[in-house]
């Protein structure tokens, strides 16, 4: 079996990039192994996960998170509670847009959300 010439692969990818930034409901999906470094937020939760690479993702809840925050009087919001702080987690989140889920950005500003987060043994 013959493999592709890199050379057709990089002319291919191109016209399919393209393709998606012209569809803005497209949502990228992305998966990330890492630490859960913090989170909160007053009306809108998130967390905040940083790979050992030292990516770091910022992901809006959206009601994926569960029973992980406490409540912080002194933002009179909520905060990842502490024992969260530091555990491994996987991390599934799509960059998609707001549609007003979230107080603040406009509706079609893209953001990250997550879609499901696991704690790792």
């Amino acid at each position: 079996m013959k493999s592709r010439s890199p050379l057709l692969t990089f002319v291919a990818i191109p016209p399919l990039v393209s393709l998606l930034a012209l569809l803005p409901g497209v949502a990228l999906a992305a998966s990330l192994a890492g630490t859960l470094r913090e989170g909160g937020g007053i009306d809108d939760l998130h967390i905040v996960v940083q790979s050992a690479t030292g990516q770091r993702v910022t992901a809006y809840c959206d009601g994926h998170c569960g029973d992980w925050f406490d409540e912080d009087a002194a933002s009179e919001g909520s905060r990842l509670k502490k024992k969260l702080v530091g555990k491994q987690v996987l991390l599934d989140y799509r960059r998609e847009p707001n549609k007003d889920r979230i107080a603040g950005p406009g509706a079609n500003e893209a953001l990250d959300f997550v879609k499901k987060v696991e704690l790792l043994k």
